[in-house]
């Protein structure tokens, strides 16, 4: 194992330790984002899909296999959490910016193998 890998490994860890703890805060319903969803206007139901996703994807990141559909999955929610954060709910976007930089960082690694699982899927051309 290189030192680069060594790295991924830290980030991917670190990435997915930060979106159990954020996963897990939305579904037991911490009151501070049970207040940010009601602003956001979904439903509270929104905030209990969010935090699955968010701990699904936590826990993918850890599977080379799947890591790169985990990672779209976050770079997604983290696109659109920052969108929010910033014209919605007015909350400091630095904390985002710096998931959605993670996981876009570990999505880009992860290419290959997400493309391949697309592929298997029978999304992607031949």
């Amino acid at each position: 194992m290189d030192y680069f890998e060594i790295f991924l490994w830290i980030v991917k860890i670190g990435t997915a330790i930060l979106f159990t703890i954020a996963g897990t805060a939305k579904l037991r319903g911490h009151p501070f984002l049970i207040e940010v969803f009601a602003k956001v206007g979904l439903g509270q139901w929104f905030r209990i899909f969010t935090g699955v996703v968010e701990l699904g994807s936590a826990i993918g990141l850890l599977f080379p296999s799947i890591a790169g559909f985990a990672a779209l999955l976050l770079v997604c929610t983290m696109a659109c959490a920052l969108i929010v954060d910033m014209l919605v709910v007015h909350i400091n976007p630095v904390p985002g910016i710096l998931l959605l930089i993670a996981s876009s960082f570990i999505l880009w690694c992860h290419r290959d193998s997400l493309f391949q699982l697309l592929g298997t899927l029978g999304l992607m051309p031949g």
